[in-house]
C-alpha cells in the first residue's frame, strides 16, 4: 500500500523542497534589508538637539546661549 516512491517522484519532491527552501531565505533576506534600511532612514532623519537660547536685548532675537553669533546691528552685545 505504501510501497517506495519511483524516482521521478522523489527527485520532484526534493526539488519543490529546494525552491521552498531557497524562496523563504530569498524573502527573508529582503526582510531584513528592508528592516536596515528604515533604521538607517530613522538615525539620518533624526531631530537636531535642543539649545538653551537667550533673547538679545537690542534685537529681541533668541541666540544661543553658548557661542551666541551677533545680528548684523552695531548696538548687538553679541
Amino acid at each position: 500500500m505504501f510501497g517506495l516512491p519511483s524516482f521521478p517522484k522523489l527527485l520532484l519532491l526534493l526539488l519543490v523542497v529546494a525552491v521552498v527552501w531557497y524562496g523563504f531565505r530569498w524573502i527573508s533576506r529582503l526582510d531584513r534589508a528592508r528592516n536596515e534600511d528604515t533604521i538607517g532612514r530613522r538615525s539620518r532623519g533624526r531631530a537636531p538637539e535642543a539649545v538653551d537660547t537667550v533673547q538679545c536685548k537690542i534685537c529681541e532675537a533668541y541666540v544661543p546661549r553658548l557661542n551666541p553669533k551677533a545680528c548684523g546691528r552695531a548696538e548687538c552685545p553679541y
